[in-house]
């Protein structure tokens, strides 16, 4: 099982103070009380210019006694713990898809997508891999998001 911290704590950007990373925007949190899922997405404006997707999903999250007509009004929960919940993520950004976190992330079920594009990837340089281990890691953005998550959260 894979949280939320265990992403930021694998992160190579976990101590930076400033990441660079803007939001285009950020989508109201949905919560889906059947698979108890808590959801985030946002769009990020990277340093030159172009946009991603990020998106991340917080699973076993209870519903902390909102009822079901205050979840379908949109309330979520925010339990104080979401970090420590099992988690999956996404970016749209080549430094997740191809330098080692999407596949650190798929194999070890935190990816929320496959990639349609790594199925037909070529290796073209000897370069050693970035991520050998397929340790499970968030790119600038997902850590970014994750660290606004847990801000928001917490106010």
């Amino acid at each position: 099982m894979v949280t939320g911290r265990d992403i930021l704590d694998n992160s190579a950007l976990k101590k930076r103070d400033s990441m660079d990373t803007e939001f285009d925007y950020i989508e109201p949190a949905r919560y889906d009380l059947a698979q108890k899922k808590l959801s985030f997405k946002a769009m990020v404006v990277g340093s030159k210019g172009d946009r991603y997707k990020v998106e991340v999903a917080f699973f076993d999250v209870d519903p902390m006694g909102l009822t079901s007509d205050q979840l379908a009004a949109g309330l979520v929960p925010k339990p104080a713990d979401l970090l420590d919940h099992r988690v999956k993520v996404d970016c749209t950004c080549l430094d997740y898809v191809y330098n080692g976190a999407y596949v650190g992330n798929l194999a070890n079920d935190c990816a929320l997508y496959t990639h349609k594009d790594m199925d037909t990837f070529e290796k073209k340089t000897d370069a050693k891999p970035r991520n050998p281990e397929h340790t499970p890691y968030g790119c600038k953005h997902i850590t970014s998001f994750l660290h606004h998550i847990e801000a928001a959260v917490n106010s």
